[in-house]
C-alpha cells in the first residue's frame, strides 16, 4: 500500500498541472484589461510552456503563446501574452504543453467561452462589385450600398448617413434583412440628397444581453470635376522637339492627385499617355513620355481630360498642332554601359523606407509607407501613385501582365490595375501580410500569424492554408511546384504547392529571423538577421557552407552570372 502511494505521489510531481483562473467565461472586460489573468498552472521550474489557442468552430485559426514558469514552477498567461481579439466568439480551446522540439509533454486542454460583446461591422460600397475606397462619385451617388455583419441575437440596429448640414438618411432594424449567418446588405442608397463633402455613417447595435456596439465611418462624396487647365503647350512644328526627351510638351493644373489623359492622333494613328497631378494639382508631360515618330508631317490633334480621385471624368479639352513636323532621328532610350556601372538617375521624393521594388519593361513600381508609386523608366518621372488610407505599410508587390498585387500590413492584399485603379480587396489575415508571390494561376501570401495562404489569382478564392510555422513568415520563394518558406521560428519548410503538403522541415536553419530565400541551381540559399548566408543542398537540406563576412543582418539575396 505504501508503494502505491509513492507511485501516485511521483506521478503528481512529474506531470505538470494546468488550471484556468478567474471565472467560466472570457469577456470583453478580460480582453480590454491587459493585466487580466487568463490561465495559470504549475510545471517544472523555469520551463517554457506552449499554449495553443483555437476556436472549436474554425480550427484553421490557430494562435500560440509562450510563457516561462518561475523557479517554483508557476506560470501565468495574461492578455499581454496573447491577443484574443483575433479569435471569433464561441468556444475556444487552450491546449497546453511543454515546448520541447522532439517530444513535448501535454499538460492540459481547457475549453472556455469567449464573448467579446456584440459583433457589428459595416463596409460602404459603390455599385462596382470590387470597389470599396470610401469615395463616392457622381455615378455611385444614386446607387450606393452598405454591407455588414452582426450576430443573430441583435435586438436594435440603426444605420444613418449624415452630411455636414445635418441632412440625414436613416435605416432601422425593420428596414434591414439580416441573414442567418448575420450578414446584411442595404443597396440602392440614394446619396444625391446629401451635400458633397465628408459623410458620416453611424451604425449602432444592441443585443439581447444589452451589449452595445457603435461603428462610425467617414466617406467622401465628390460628384463635381472641372476640365484641366492647360497653361503651356508646344505649338505648331515645335512638337518635333520631343526628340529631346526633357522638353515640355504640355503642363497645367487640375484637381489634386488627378490623372490627366492625353490622346494624340492623326487619322488612324493614335498615341495615348497618362500623367498624375501632384498634391497641388500641378502636372506636366515631357518628351520622354511620347513616341511621336509615328506621325506624318502635317496636323496632329490632341485631346485632354482629367479623372479625379473619385473617378469623376471631366469634359474633354481639344486643340490642334497645325504644322507638326516629325523628328528626323528615332527616339532611343539612354545607352547603358553595363561595364561602367554608371548612375542613370536617382528616384527622389520617398521619405519612408522602401519595402519592395519591381521593374517591368517600361516602369518601376515602388512600395513604401501608405503608397504605391509607378515611375517611367526613361527619366524616372512619377506616372501613377495610389495612397492607402490608415497606418498601413505596403510590404511586398507582384506585378503581373495586367494586375498589381500589394501585400499590406493591415492583413489585406489589394489588387490594382496597372494604372493603380483598385480592383479588389482580399481579406487574408488579421495580422500583417509580409510577402506575396504569384505562381501560374495561384497567389501565395505569408503573414505575421505564421500562416501561408494560397488563392486563385483570378477569382481570389482561398484554396489552401499552410500553418506549420509558429511565428512570422517573412521569406517565401517559389521554384517550380515547390514552395520554400522561412520564418522567425528559425526554420525553413519545403511544401508541395499543388497539394499543400509539407515535405520537409529544416529546423534551426539560422539562429535569427530568416529574411530571404533563393534557389540557385541545386543550392538552397538563405539570409538571416544572424548576419549569415547559409548554403544547403536543395534535395537533402544538408549544410554545405556558411558565409560570415556581414556585420549587420542580411535582408536580401540576388545572384548574377556577371561576376
Amino acid at each position: 500500500m505504501q508503494i502505491n502511494k509513492l507511485i501516485i505521489f511521483l506521478l503528481f510531481v512529474l506531470l505538470p498541472i494546468g488550471l484556468l483562473a478567474e471565472g467560466e467565461d472570457i469577456t470583453l472586460g478580460t480582453i480590454d484589461n491587459k493585466a487580466h489573468l487568463i490561465l495559470e498552472g504549475v510545471s517544472d521550474s523555469e520551463q517554457i510552456i506552449k499554449v495553443k489557442v483555437y476556436n472549436t468552430e474554425n480550427i484553421d485559426d490557430i494562435y500560440y503563446a509562450f510563457v516561462m514558469s518561475d523557479e517554483n514552477g508557476k506560470y501565468k498567461l495574461t492578455k499581454d501574452d496573447i491577443d484574443l481579439t483575433r479569435l471569433a466568439d464561441g468556444k475556444i480551446i487552450f491546449d497546453i504543453s511543454t515546448n520541447e522540439e522532439e517530444s513535448s509533454v501535454a499538460i492540459d486542454k481547457i475549453t472556455k467561452l469567449l464573448d467579446k460583446g456584440l459583433k457589428l461591422n459595416i463596409i460602404s460600397k459603390s455599385p462596382y462589385e470590387y470597389k470599396s475606397d470610401n469615395i463616392v462619385n457622381s455615378y455611385e451617388a444614386s446607387q450606393y450600398a452598405i454591407e455588414g455583419e452582426t450576430e443573430s441575437n441583435i435586438k436594435e440596429l440603426s444605420i444613418s448617413i449624415m452630411d455636414s448640414q445635418s441632412n440625414e438618411i436613416k435605416y432601422a432594424l425593420d428596414d434591414i434583412v439580416i441573414n442567418e449567418d448575420g450578414s446584411f446588405l442595404i443597396k440602392d442608397i440614394d446619396l444625391s440628397k446629401l451635400k458633397d463633402g465628408n459623410l458620416v455613417i453611424l451604425a449602432v447595435g444592441v443585443d439581447d444581453a444589452a451589449n452595445k456596439t457603435e461603428i462610425k465611418q467617414v466617406i467622401l462624396k465628390d460628384t463635381i470635376v472641372d476640365k484641366p487647365v492647360l497653361l503651356k503647350r508646344i505649338k505648331n512644328n515645335n512638337l518635333s522637339n520631343v526628340l529631346n526627351k526633357k522638353i515640355l510638351v504640355a503642363s497645367g493644373t487640375s484637381e489634386a492627385n488627378a490623372k490627366i489623359y492625353f490622346k494624340f492622333y492623326q487619322d488612324d494613328v493614335v498615341v495615348e499617355e497618362t500623367v498624375v497631378a501632384n498634391k497641388n494639382g500641378e502636372w506636366e508631360i515631357l518628351g520622354a513620355d511620347l513616341d511621336v515618330s509615328v506621325f506624318k508631317n502635317r496636323s496632329v490633334f490632341v485631346e485632354i481630360y482629367q479623372e479625379d480621385v473619385a473617378l469623376n471624368k471631366s469634359d474633354i479639352f481639344r486643340y490642334k498642332n497645325e504644322k507638326f513636323k516629325r523628328p528626323i532621328f528615332p527616339i532611343n532610350p539612354i545607352p547603358i554601359d553595363a561595364e561602367k556601372y554608371q548612375l542613370i538617375y536617382t528616384i527622389t521624393g520617398n521619405t519612408d523606407e522602401i519595402k519592395d521594388i519591381k521593374i517591368t519593361d517600361k516602369e518601376i513600381f515602388v512600395a513604401t509607407y501608405g503608397a504605391i508609386k509607378v515611375y517611367g523608366k526613361s527619366y524616372a518621372k512619377l506616372k501613377y501613385e495610389v495612397e492607402i488610407r490608415g497606418d498601413v505599410w505596403v510590404n511586398s508587390l507582384v506585378v503581373s501582365e495586367n494586375k498589381v498585387f500589394a501585400a499590406l500590413s493591415n492583413g489585406n492584399i489589394n489588387v490594382y490595375s496597372k494604372t493603380l485603379r483598385l480592383m479588389k480587396i482580399i481579406k487574408v489575415d488579421s495580422l500583417p501580410i509580409l510577402q506575396v508571390k504569384k505562381y501560374s494561376d495561384k497567389l501565395v501570401s505569408s503573414s505575421s500569424s505564421g500562416r501561408i495562404k494560397i488563392f486563385n489569382a483570378s477569382t481570389y478564392e482561398k484554396l489552401k492554408t499552410l500553418k506549420e510555422h509558429q511565428w512570422d513568415v517573412g521569406a517565401i520563394y517559389i521554384d517550380g511546384d515547390k514552395l520554400y518558406s522561412g520564418s522567425d521560428d528559425y526554420s525553413i519548410k519545403i511544401w508541395d504547392l499543388n497539394t499543400g503538403k509539407l515535405e520537409r522541415t529544416i529546423k534551426s536553419a539560422h539562429s535569427g529571423t530568416i529574411n530571404d530565400i533563393i534557389i540557385y541551381k541545386d543550392k538552397l540559399i538563405s539570409a538571416s538577421d544572424d548576419k549569415t548566408i547559409v548554403i544547403r543542398d536543395i534535395k537533402t537540406g544538408k549544410f554545405i557552407r556558411e558565409l560570415l563576412k556581414h556585420k549587420k543582418p542580411v535582408n536580401k539575396l540576388k545572384i548574377t552570372n556577371d561576376f
